[in-house]
């Protein structure tokens, strides 16, 4: 029998291993959908790759092209990707999660300086990019010429990607477009140097109360920036750059999601090396300089995967530890309370006590009036058998009631009280 015990268990052996190492590894491939050629969100993309496949060598992760966030969303909700990066204030279903807000995507507006083009209501009949269609740029923009009375009829929009317009805008093609990315973008350097071109505000800066408050109210998920002064180099020897002074517009953050059937533990896994990586996709781009876990979760469009929640959460004290002044709080309460209670039940039994001695009173007083009396009328004995009468039904009612304790001091009463109510007997059958 050993012989053959002996393959028998090897071979289970192997198996075993086999099993192992094709499971224990937990080898996780996922697909994530980035943006087109000369935007950040590729660059981006590949950069977070790298660095978490560097920190969890079992997880790989694909970057693939896309027209954008509106693109990316459709991906994830559809199952084709597990993660990508779009705007907080693009369209997606509930299957959408939130892992990090990396950085704000700024809204350009940039203009060929023979234009004539001061304001964005002086679109009209204008050849103006608005970025590919369906894409989270154009969404912004259909919403943001609404509010300023003007429709895709007012003007003729050309859905380009940011590369082709900027080649357009350039080349006099095109009188302006419009696109959200990332301050400082190397595209937006470009087209900047070119000198063909300026940077044009959505309204006065400063103005709480001004055009950009007023879209804000209706598309609550853009937030007010500024563009700062002389951002943007100036090319053909001006050396100024734009814009020449400070700009009112808008911007969204751009957010790493992910579908909610994500794990937890790769959901965390994916955020930690996003945070921990900061200072290699800072020199992806310095965007990245925005990346923080300080921010406001209640402008998130879409809710915090549970995963990142974990990651966001681990330098959180315990819950006793988190909680102990209040806990300590409670606590003293409690045992105030106990005291309290415990002082008024003594307070309740003092009580009870002092009107039961007062029946003791009463009964000693008509005993001490007995025994110095060895005769009395009859009609005094039968009064002094109705006052112990009323004294006993006085008693028992209260007893009832819970103004009385049942306890020895009532029992003595009762004896004391019986004691009486026989020498009271006796005398009256004794006669006078």
């Amino acid at each position: 029998m050993i012989p053959r015990l002996g393959p028998c268990l090897a071979t289970l052996m192997v198996c075993a291993v086999a099993l192992l190492s094709g499971c224990g590894g937990g080898d996780v491939t996922l697909t994530l959908t980035a943006g087109s050629e000369g935007g950040l969100y590729l660059p981006l993309a590949h950069a977070m790759a790298k660095a978490v496949e560097a920190d969890h060598p079992h997880i790989h992760l694909e970057v693939v092209g896309s027209p954008g966030s509106q693109a990316n969303l459709g991906r994830i909700e559809r199952g084709e990707a597990d993660l990508g990066l779009a705007q907080n204030d693009s369209n997606g279903n509930e299957a959408i999660r939130t892992l990090a807000p990396i950085y704000r995507d700024v809204l350009h507006f940039v203009v060929r300086r023979d234009a004539g083009i001061q304001k964005l209501s002086d679109i009209r009949g204008r050849r103006v990019s608005v970025s590919e269609e369906g894409s989270g740029t154009e969404v912004v923009v259909r919403k943001l010429t609404r509010h300023y009375g003007l429709t895709y009829d007012d003007f003729e929009a050309r859905f380009l990607d940011p590369t082709a317009a900027a080649e357009q805008l350039i080349a006099g093609k095109i009188d302006a477009m419009i696109f959200m990315v990332g301050l400082k973008s190397p595209l937006c350097k470009e087209i900047v140097a070119s000198g063909q071109v300026e940077l044009i505000g959505l309204g006065s800066p400063g103005l709480d109360q001004g055009e950009v408050a007023g879209f804000r109210l209706e598309y609550p998920f853009v937030e007010s920036f500024i563009i700062p002064v002389f951002t943007y180099a100036g090319g053909r020897g001006d050396a100024r750059g734009e814009p020449d002074s400070p700009l009112a517009t808008i911007a969204a953050r751009t957010l790493l999601v992910s579908n909610k059937t994500l794990p937890d533990d790769v959901a965390r896994s994916i955020t930690e090396s996003v945070f921990n990586n900061r200072a290699r996709l800072i020199k992806t781009h310095q965007v990245a300089a925005q990346l923080t876990e300080r921010f406001d979760r209640l402008i998130l469009h879409f809710p915090i995967h549970p995963g990142a929640q974990a990651y966001y959460d681990r330098n959180e004290p315990p819950f006793l530890v988190r909680y102990a002044e209040l806990l300590a709080f409670l606590l003293s309460a409690v045992i105030a309370g106990f005291a309290g209670f415990t002082a008024i039940k003594s307070w309740v039994v003092r009580l009870k006590k002092n009107r039961i001695d007062v029946y003791y009173a009463r009964l000693e007083k008509i005993l001490d009036h007995l025994e110095e009396s060895p005769t009395l009328p009859s009609e005094e004995l039968e009064e002094i058998a109705a006052e112990l009468a009323d004294i006993r039904r006085i008693a028992f009612k209260e007893l009832i009631a819970e103004r009385l304790r049942a306890d020895e001091s009532f029992r003595i009463f009762q004896g004391l009280l019986s004691e009486c109510q026989a020498q009271v007997r006796r005398m009256h059958e004794a006669g006078p």
